[in-house]
């Protein structure tokens, strides 16, 4: 990736930038799955000025293999977003320094 290069090679160092790399990529998770957790009714209220009930939303459902909804629903998807991090630091390495 050229911009990486051009970090790499004005002095920052590949740690910082796998770290900077993975913040991005943790917040572009954590913004979807906020969104399809809370759907636009609450994501977008702000934006659109939209009070509550005034705009549709969604729920995510658990489908069976025949796509058959299970009756449970999925929500909140982005809270334990920090726990699934695969190092075990709940993703303190990109939030502390």
């Amino acid at each position: 990736m050229p911009v990486a290069h051009r970090l790499a090679n004005a002095g920052a160092s590949l740690q910082d930038l796998r770290l900077f790399a993975r913040r991005i990529a943790f917040g572009t998770l954590f913004d979807l799955f906020y969104l399809l957790s809370e759907g636009p009714n609450h994501a977008l209220r702000e934006t659109l000025g939209i009070v509550d009930g005034g705009y549709p939303g969604w729920l995510l459902v658990e489908v069976d293999s025949n796509g058959e909804p299970t009756g449970r629903s999925i929500d909140d998807v982005y809270v334990g977003l920090r726990t699934s991090d695969p190092s075990g630091r709940q993703g303190r390495d990109i939030f502390e320094d």
